[in-house]
């Protein structure tokens, strides 16, 4: 990430917004568009290969500085704190699984669970 240019990095970091609850798919793209900026997009989205030391230091500062407080809360961990890729992959973890998409995934295999009210045990088990 050295080799960019430092108006434009300050630019694209500046227009990434804090992350919420709300804005995940921008969010994502901005933060996505600085990985390809940084010429680090595929070791970032693919987990490999290693970040270089200061390719991770530089990502890591500023993920953790376009997140909310309560984001920081749920998606930052002992493990994840010092690896920029780990923590990407606990921030995508955490945020598709709110995705309109996968709730109505989950809502589906909900709505197809049958109730048979001479077995209840079966139905809280399964």
């Amino acid at each position: 990430m050295d080799n960019i240019n430092a108006t434009i990095l300050k630019t694209t970091i500046k227009a990434i917004p804090i992350l919420t609850e709300e804005n995940f798919s921008s969010w994502r793209s901005r933060i996505t568009a600085l990985f390809k900026l940084g010429g680090l997009k595929d070791n970032m989205l693919n987990g490999e290969p290693a970040l270089e030391e200061d390719d991770n230091t530089i990502l890591r500062a500023i993920i953790l500085s376009k997140l909310s407080t309560k984001t920081q809360n749920n998606v930052v961990t002992s493990e994840n704190k010092d690896n920029a890729q780990l923590l990407w992959k606990e921030i995508l973890k955490h945020f598709l699984s709110w995705e309109p998409s996968n709730r109505a995934r989950v809502y589906n295999q909900f709505s197809h669970i049958s109730f048979d009210i001479s077995n209840i045990e079966k139905f809280v088990t399964e």
